[in-house]
């Protein structure tokens, strides 16, 4: 099923601070707190542009360039950028749904897993409240569905964006073993590939 326009969904874009950081753009990034060669602020996308990746000290050395800070606790053996940011835009979600015709309020992805990688395709559930948008007004509670999606995609069907941005933990993954967070504002996509609809 392809809806559109279809979501307002939190989905990340950029990685930024610890949770004790200073605020930073929404296009950075900033090591893990855990990682033992912390380092400076990376720009990861701006202005819809990649700008560079990270690294910890091995890719660094495999590529000879510097680490980013970006090292995971062991066995994990790759860099990853966490506490990923999203710029506030100007909507309001109230404007992002009444300018919908017929879409889906989306307000939580749920077991999202990458299925390709340099395409950023990743595949998921939504959960916590899906509802449908019915010319412009939240009709009525969905089941909901599953997705298979390229981030990059959907990023590039954004259409407005929230003024509001929020911190969602990721505290309930893994039993908090990692701290780790998006600070993301709604985003109206205007399309998006659902796949299914789950059970419940």
């Amino acid at each position: 099923m392809n809806l559109a326009p279809c979501a307002l969904a939190l989905l990340p874009l950029a990685a930024s601070g610890t949770p004790q950081a200073a605020p930073t753009p929404a296009s950075a990034s900033r090591p893990a707190p855990r990682a033992p060669d912390l380092g400076a602020i990376v720009a990861l996308i701006e202005k819809g542009v990649s700008k560079n990746i990270v690294y910890d000290s091995f890719t660094a050395g495999k590529e000879g360039r510097e680490s980013t800070g970006h090292a995971l606790a062991a066995p994990m053996n790759y860099p990853l950028p966490m506490h990923q940011r999203l710029l506030p835009g100007k909507s309001t979600v109230r404007e992002m749904i009444t300018s919908i015709k017929r879409g889906v309020l989306v307000t939580r992805f749920h077991y999202t897993n990458v299925l390709e990688p340099m395409r950023v395709v990743i595949t998921g559930m939504t959960r916590d409240g899906t509802f449908l948008i019915e010319d412009g007004k939240v009709t009525k509670p969905v089941r909901n569905f599953r997705f298979t999606q390229s981030v990059l995609d959907a990023l590039s069907c954004v259409s407005l964006i929230g003024k509001d941005a929020v911190l969602v933990g990721e505290e309930t993954m893994y039993g908090a073993r990692f701290a780790a967070g998006i600070v993301a504002p709604a985003l109206k996509i205007d399309k998006f590939n659902f796949t299914g609809v789950t059970q419940f």
